[in-house]
């Protein structure tokens, strides 16, 4: 029995120690809303990730993926603009408002939030990666006006995932018509709206598959399988020499009887 005891720790560390530096964080402190958004684009492109709590009671999570894939999944989150910077709403900017704010702070902080909402609606919508809104609603005071106020206007830039032989998810009309609802005496016809083709992610040269032991696993899949194989090998080698010691020391026991 102790002649195997070697053999037994192997086993029992061997998940442990393949376990250990085989992925890399890829973002920290990411609300999951856009962890979220990261792992379904890691998917798309046959990246396999992974997500943790950063620490309890925090919406903050990290993003892990195999150290092989990092880069490719650098690209990825390059070409599909992840993380996105959190857009400002009504609750943040007007959570804590300062004690005498200006007419001009609490109009900027107003557009702001009303940009904010309007964007966030337009990301909902499938195949939209990412959305700003800009509202501008003149004054009596703007430069270059005089009497009242002039009609609202508004710019949005919408940056959609590009899919072969089919259209962008939302056309110019139907954005029109969704910030003129939200935005009170907006017209369509004050509204400019440019839609464009988010570019894909440049994979890297090779298969994406590669064959470890006539088994196709992804790139990187590939070294931790090589490790796991090594490390049976290893097992394996240890139990036969823990066997071969055990049979020898059964021999002598016997021989030292039979002398007796």
């Amino acid at each position: 029995m102790p002649a195997r005891c070697p053999g037994l720790l192997v086993l029992t560390l061997l998940p442990a120690l393949l376990g250990t530096g085989c992925t890399t964080p890829l973002q920290h402190d990411l609300p999951e809303g856009e962890a979220n958004r990261i792992l379904v684009a890691l998917a798309e492109a046959d990246i396999a990730g992974a997500k943790e709590r950063a620490g309890r009671g925090r919406d903050a999570w990290t993003v892990r993926v195999p150290r092989g894939d990092a880069t490719r999944a650098y690209r990825v989150l390059a070409a599909h603009d992840l993380p996105r910077p959190a857009t400002p709403t009504l609750e943040t900017l007007y959570g804590e408002p300062r004690l005498i704010p200006t007419p001009t702070e609490e109009r900027a902080r107003f557009l702001a939030a009303l940009g904010g909402e309007l964007a966030r609606t337009l990301e909902t919508i499938d195949g939209v990666i990412d959305a700003r809104v800009h509202v501008v609603l003149p004054t009596a005071e703007t430069p270059g006006r005089s009497g009242s106020a002039g009609a609202p206007t508004a710019a949005v830039l919408i940056k959609y995932r590009a899919r072969p032989d089919q259209p962008p998810p939302c056309s110019a009309e139907q954005v029109r018509a969704l910030v003129a609802g939200g935005v009170e005496d907006l017209a369509p016809e004050g509204i400019t709206v440019l839609l464009t083709p988010a570019h894909e992610a440049q994979e890297a040269p090779g298969p994406g598959v590669v064959q470890v032991a006539g088994l196709g696993v992804s790139r990187g899949s590939a070294a931790l399988l090589r490790w796991v194989l090594a490390g049976i090998c290893l097992l394996l080698v240890l139990l036969a020499l823990a066997l071969a010691h055990s049979r020898l020391l059964l021999r002598r026991a016997r021989s030292s009887g039979g002398r007796e």
